[in-house]
């Protein structure tokens, strides 16, 4: 793993140290006041000042309780002894790097109160327990911890191995001694060879021969700490351990993110430093400074999470936790450490807890029970009126659905429509709709058509990536193709998936626009902007948006009343039944529209609830995003069929479609085929369609095939080069001229542009 790595700089070959192959493991296993050799000798005080200079200017580690700090005279070569400026030797009560960490409460101080100003006795050590206790909770917990895992456990010895005596000492902070998120400050040293100056010759490399000692020049960059990082959003628990430790009972502390800075910016770096090397030493040949390194495979990786995890028992021996750290991302799946802890826990009385206050004994009188009496009789009173205007309201209601039902419609509403002043109209312009039942002569309405010209549209592939491009230069008509005939009609846009389907109707509605959306939409030949389109044209989703404890009639109802405001209530109620007949709901109009909980409607009953919404407007135009997607084949047909309907009385349909049935296909007056780069391959009508790929030599292999399934082998399993050469093709096609001729002439002469959808649009005609 990234975290605690640093052990791993040998890998790099720039690691200070190089432990030789006769190195112990047992050394690096035990606990930290424990290694030291044989005949180690204190030094005394000036020695001190010449092998630790760094350690003792920076006072880092500080040693407490009468520690003092551990000094070897070693040099580079005697890897073995250079056990130097990193930890303290503790009288026999204290251990710890620094000797903050208490054995016994026999050891612990008297500890003075701010609060009450008392000198409190120490009534225990947390030496044998990881959680923290309530006084560490208010003053922190410590930890110190040394590079060790457990027996048989090769991959940490070797790790050990490569940064000998490396120690990490741990402080968790709890905010104002709650269990909230903790933080965890944590820093790594090494030992490291003495600053002092080693005249003659040391041992050379693996014991054989000598070689001249270094000078203090070498070591007058070397420093015991490594790194230090501060680990927030941390908690303890007790849960899995962290292999190889095995069992669900491990003491844990896990954070959420590290801050780590390596090396800290009050050590000075050597000259000529990098990640794995220090420059030369002047008049010293080859030499090099020598410090420790901040390998990036070695240093915790900032913004990542960790996890330490322990045995809730300290071993016999060592009187150590065993522990194994791991962090996301991690070179090694995790690495031994074995941990010691000892806080005095000082118990504080608390101040005496306040009296209870004097129970207040009230009587109650003659005027406090006439307010509450009052009071009771208006919340019933109001709660009675309500009930019987929502009985009477439900009553009339459903005495007009059945005289409705009847046949007893009034005459059609008729509603006029604001019409929007341009350069070639007067101002005073207006254009009536009649809201009639959709279909049929007597429901004709004038034609809404719809035309763009080469829309481009383009996203960025994250953030500051290459942008790519969907859609590429697309063309093409929906609504009435040219005069006479059919008084709207019905488009599809097909092509595989990732084509651009769903961005070209998204683009058409006007809703997708900004800088990477190019080219030019027009509506009854008038170019429009997105905010134009989304006020004249009706638009469906793919996903159902329905409430599912409303009834089909409430969620209509609802709709009628937000969006046809200036319409009285007896209106509204026609304009949503003439829908709900239309779309053949009655039978479900005082259904639970329904959803994972609530049973309701069936997915085509749900897909027609959709488009009413919508047609509750009468918007001149339609657009649907595959409105047959996760319904069986009778429900996809009886949705394609009501769509026909209203194409045929004067509603333009554009829809997407993944791939239609030959039925269903036969439906469709016009059809869009869009490549798998966002090209068109063919857009016109659909009886053209199949002569046009005959013309250009791909005709269906036997006339039983549908001309859409065919459409789509021919985009899909051709090679890239061939399904840019049909568009091509297209593009200089009979059938593409026909279509630019026809939106170019109704650019020239542009028929009124239908009126908008919402309030203020429309208002009741006398």
């Amino acid at each position: 793993m990234k975290l605690l790595l640093v052990l791993a700089l040998c890998a790099a070959g720039a690691s200070a140290f190089s432990a030789p192959n006769g190195l112990a493991l047992g050394m690096v296993r035990r606990a930290p006041q424990q290694t030291v050799l044989a005949d180690y000798k204190p030094p005394s005080d000036a020695d001190l000042q010449k092998i630790c200079p760094n350690a003792l200017k920076f006072n880092d580690p500080s040693c407490k309780n009468g520690g003092r700090l551990h000094a070897d005279n070693s040099t580079h070569e005697e890897p073995e002894r250079y056990n130097n400026c990193v930890q303290c030797d503790c009288p026999p009560q204290w251990t710890g790097i620094d000797c903050s960490l208490c054995k016994s409460a026999d050891a612990c101080p008297l500890w003075h109160d701010p609060d009450s100003g008392a000198s409190i006795a120490a009534t225990g050590c947390s030496s044998d327990r990881l959680l923290p206790t309530a006084f560490e909770l208010l003053h922190g917990k410590r930890l110190t911890c040394a590079c060790g895992g457990a027996a048989g456990d090769k991959t940490t010895a070797w790790a050990c191995n490569q940064q000998p005596f490396t120690h990490w000492d741990a402080t968790v902070t709890h905010p104002n001694g709650t269990d909230k998120p903790a933080s965890l400050s944590l820093i790594e040293r090494a030992g490291m060879p003495s600053q002092d100056d080693h005249p003659g010759n040391c041992p050379g490399p693996g014991g054989k021969g000598t070689v001249p000692c270094p000078t203090a020049q070498r070591y007058k960059y070397a420093h015991p700490v490594v790194w230090e990082g501060t680990f927030t959003g941390c908690s303890w628990a007790t849960g899995d351990c962290i292999s190889p430790l095995k069992g669900d009972d491990c003491v844990t502390l896990s954070c959420d993110s590290a801050n780590v800075v390596c090396p800290p910016n009050y050590v000075e770096k050597c000259p000529g430093y990098t990640i794995t090397s220090c420059g030369k030493i002047p008049g010293e040949g080859s030499a090099s400074y020598w410090m420790h390194r901040c390998n990036p495979l070695a240093v915790p990786k900032n913004g990542s999470a960790i996890k330490i995890a322990c045995e809730p028992q300290r071993d016999n021996e060592t009187n150590a936790f065993q522990c194994y750290i791991a962090q996301e991302h991690s070179f090694m799946a995790s690495l031994g450490m074995q941990c010691t802890t000892g806080g005095c826990i000082y118990d504080k009385a608390g101040p005496a807890p306040p009296m209870p206050p004097v129970p207040h004994h009230h009587k109650t009188n003659l005027v406090e029970l006439l307010a509450l009496g009052f009071i009771a009789l208006a919340i019933v009173s109001v709660v009675a009126i309500s009930g019987m205007l929502i009985l009477a309201d439900t009553r009339k209601s459903a005495a007009q659905v059945a005289h409705w039902s009847a046949g007893g419609m009034g005459e059609p509403l008729v509603l006029e429509a604001i019409a929007e002043a341009d350069a070639s109209r007067p101002a005073t312009a207006a254009a009536k709709v009649a809201l009639l039942p959709l279909g049929g002569p007597s429901g004709r309405r004038a034609p809404v058509v719809l035309s763009w010209s080469r829309v481009s549209c383009s996203v960025r592939k994250g953030r500051r990536g290459r942008r790519k491009r969907i859609l590429r230069a697309v063309s093409g008509v929906a609504g009435m193709p040219g005069g006479g005939g059919a008084v709207s009609c019905m488009t599809a846009i097909l092509g595989p998936s990732g084509a651009g389907k769903t961005t070209l109707l998204d683009v058409l509605a006007g809703r997708r626009g900004g800088r990477s959306v190019a080219g030019v939409i027009c509506l009854n030949g008038h170019p429009v902007t997105p905010a134009q389109v989304r006020e004249r044209v009706g638009y469906v989703y793919q996903d159902d948006v329905l409430p599912g404890t409303s009834t089909v009639w409430e969620f209509l109802s609802f709709h009628a009343a937000l969006r046809l405001p200036l319409l009285n209530k007896q209106a509204q109620g026609e304009r949503v039944w003439q829908v709900v007949q239309q779309l053949g709901l009655e039978k479900v109009a005082h259904s639970f529209i329904g959803d994972e909980w609530v049973r309701g409607l069936s997915g085509g009953e749900r897909r027609r609830v959709s488009i009413a919404a919508e047609l509750l407007t009468a918007p001149g135009l339609l657009l649907l995003d595959e409105p047959t997607t996760g319904l069986d084949s009778s429900n996809a047909a009886k949705v394609v069929d009501i769509l026909a309907a209203l194409a045929e009385g004067g509603v333009g349909v554009v829809l997407t479609i993944h791939q239609p049935r030959p039925d269903v296909f036969r439906l469709m007056h016009r059809v869009l085929l869009l490549s798998g780069r966002g090209q068109v391959v063919y857009a016109g009508a659909t009886a053209q369609a199949g002569p046009h790929f005959a013309r250009l030599g791909y005709a269906p292999a036997s006339p039983d095939i549908s001309v859409a399934d065919h459409m789509l082998d021919v985009a899909i399993k051709s090679p890239p080069e061939e399904v840019e050469q049909l568009a091509m093709d297209f593009s200089g096609s009979r059938v593409s001229a026909d279509d630019q001729a026809w939106a170019a002439t109704l650019q020239a002469q542009p028929w009124p542009l239908p009126p908008r959808r919402r309030a203020p649009a429309f208002s009741l005609q006398a």
